[in-house]
């Protein structure tokens, strides 16, 4: 009985060492479009299966399924499918037993996958750079077309509609002093007209009130000649005592 219990621990351990010395590696995690996608330690007799990113507009959909044969003559996954192509994100790489045959859901949830890793496939800078010198390219193009035509219409055109260009922007210049010296000479004879208004007013308001303002006048000398008298007043009889 012992030696049985034995024979049993000592299988378990043995397939167990098995199954974590076949497990495959990913040397690199994370890569930039057009790089290689290496795959190591990978098992012949297994199954191996590439998803694309679990958002849209891929939503997981496999893109490649290998055999551990072909890895083993070729390990690079991006030369499988269309993986790590065009899709920036997330990609699960899956090992299984049987060949690739249902979703990555139907795997999950049947604990079908043996072991699962991600890579994530992100934009370089020489991307974006080629991308932008690709649209220059064809700006390019455009301008060359563009100059070819004006070329070919000949220069006669050209010349007189950049006279005529020329003269509307002259007359829309002159235009705008024009109006500028209207709108100043008509805003300094509106203020005359304030100011004398203003001066007019006065004046009417003095001849219609003469008489009281010649009598407010006459009551303020009178009072200051009487402020005088009576401080000269004081002065005298403190001088006498």
């Amino acid at each position: 009985m012992r030696k049985i219990i034995i024979t049993i621990i000592f299988s378990l351990a043995f397939t167990t060492l098995a199954n974590f010395s076949l497990a495959f590696v990913l040397p690199v995690n994370e890569i930039k479009i057009g790089d290689p996608v290496y795959i190591e330690e990978t098992d012949n007799v297994k199954n191996y299966a590439v998803f694309l990113p679990f958002e849209e507009p891929t939503n997981g959909q496999v893109c490649a399924s290998i055999s551990g044969e072909e890895l083993f003559e070729n390990n690079n996954l991006k030369d499988y499918g269309t993986c790590f192509i065009n899709d920036p994100g997330i990609f699960t790489i899956v090992e299984i037993q049987e060949p690739f045959s249902s979703s990555y859901e139907e795997l999950k949830n049947n604990e079908e996958i043996l072991q699962e890793e991600t890579v994530t496939l992100s934009k370089d800078f020489v991307g974006i750079v080629n991308e932008s010198i690709e649209t220059t390219e064809s700006t390019e193009e455009v301008e060359g077309v563009l100059s070819e035509s004006s070329d070919s219409e000949g220069v006669i055109t050209d010349l007189g509609s950049f006279i005529q260009e020329a003269q509307d922007e002259i007359v829309r210049i002159l235009a705008s002093l024009t109006d500028t010296s209207e709108s100043s000479e008509a805003t300094t004879s509106e203020e005359n007209l304030v100011l004398g208004a203003r001066t007019f007013n006065l004046l009417n308001l003095v001849k219609e009130n003469y008489l009281i303002i010649t009598l407010v006048i006459l009551i303020s000398i009178s009072s200051i000649i009487l402020i005088f008298l009576i401080k000269d007043i004081k002065g005298t009889n403190k001088d006498k005592k």
